[in-house]
């Protein structure tokens, strides 16, 4: 869960929601932070952990593995019966006690590409279709688990009677010049290119994740080198916690189930009520990191102004899609953009005066 919360804090320090969303009341710009800071250490010379993770020839082959995998083909099968990993395309229909039920058909409809093994239909149905040959049908007897989802069938016998109108054959393809060849990768087109090309890849990856550590760890780190009052500026708060639970609530809409189901199965915790005590100690944690952030520009006597904003802004408009200073006014919140940069120039002045360090065994365990 700690891994989740310094991803968190990432996130929601670092133009979370600039797009699409409104802002009002507290922001970090006008937030006085010695209302809310009692005491703060000093945040030069403190440790952090990060490290580059090198890249083995492993890892090389697994992302090309990957990579041919991610580009499988199907071919039609003609000359042999259905096994395991193919793709089945079915019409079928199922009873129970003789009688159809609802749900339980696709008769006189475009048939199903169903993958043998991959678990999709209930226990023992895609095991009884192996052997099948094209144009077959076949009844197949099957039970419904116990906790099946309708309970009008949970624990029911049935019986499938299937039709297999095709079989498909899944073909990964083979590593050869010509196939990378074909891949258009600029000045890429042997296996030997294509292997310092993955490489590089993953390097620059590399680097980036230690980038991501070393900010987690700046922002943990302020937060540790400030007493803090037991409030904290409330609308600022709300912000953090509305764009989780809004930005989760998509998540789960795109999964197709409600909050409550997404939260338990997608990130484990044990009920809805775990997941909101998360969110809220998430944004606290997000708030402080604000309030630290502004602390410590103004013991180093550092203001950020709107001509810095802008001209932040205009050095990175390729990132943002734009073109203009105006175009990302209109597409992006301004204000949100000024209080990304106080959280980015205190994290920078942390890293800049800190001593950094592999991470222990122990804490990486911990945060997995």
């Amino acid at each position: 869960m700690k891994k989740r919360l310094l991803t968190f804090l990432a996130a929601a320090c670092g133009m979370m929601c600039l797009s699409g969303c409104s802002f009002s009341g507290d922001d970090i710009t006008s937030v006085n932070p010695d209302k809310y800071i009692t005491a703060m250490r000093d945040y030069k010379g403190v440790t952090l952990e990060a490290e580059v993770v090198p890249v083995t020839d492993e890892q090389v082959a697994k992302r090309i593995e990957d990579n041919l995998k991610s580009s499988v083909e199907t071919v039609d099968v003609t000359d042999r019966a259905l096994k395991n990993g193919d793709i089945a395309n079915i019409n079928y229909e199922g009873k129970v006690d003789g009688v159809a039920f609802e749900g339980g058909s696709n008769m006189g409809q475009a048939g199903y590409d169903l993958e043998i093994g991959s678990g999709m239909f209930i226990p023992g149905f895609e095991e009884a279709l192996i052997g099948m040959q094209s144009g077959e049908t076949r009844d197949i007897d099957v039970t419904f688990p116990e906790d099946y989802t309708a309970e009008n069938l949970a624990g029911k016998d049935a019986v499938f009677t299937v039709i297999l109108n095709g079989i498909k054959e899944k073909k990964v393809p083979e590593l050869t010049d010509e196939y990378v060849a074909g891949l258009g990768i600029t000045n890429v087109s042997t296996i030997d290119g294509l292997k310092v090309y993955i490489r590089q890849q993953l390097e620059d990856e590399a680097k980036k994740n230690y980038e991501t550590q070393l900010d987690n760890s700046a922002m943990q780190k302020m937060i540790e080198l400030c007493d803090f009052t037991d409030e904290v500026p409330q609308d600022r708060y709300k912000y953090y916690y509305d764009n989780v639970m809004n930005m989760d609530t998509q998540y789960a809409s795109q999964f197709g189930v409600d909050l409550d189901t997404f939260v338990i199965g997608y990130y484990g915790f044990e009920n809805k009520d775990a997941y909101i005590k998360y969110v809220e100690d998430s944004a606290i944690q997000a708030v402080k990191v604000d309030l630290a952030s502004g602390s410590i520009l103004k013991d180093a006597g550092i203001k950020i102004t709107d001509k810095m904003v802008e001209e932040d802004i205009a050095a990175n408009l390729d990132k943002y899609g734009v073109s203009t200073l105006d175009e990302f006014k209109e597409k992006y919140n301004i204000e949100e953009y000024k209080a990304y940069l106080v959280n980015r120039k205190a994290v920078e002045l942390i890293k800049e005066n800190a001593n950094i360090v592999a991470p222990s065994a122990s804490e990486d365990a911990a945060a997995e």
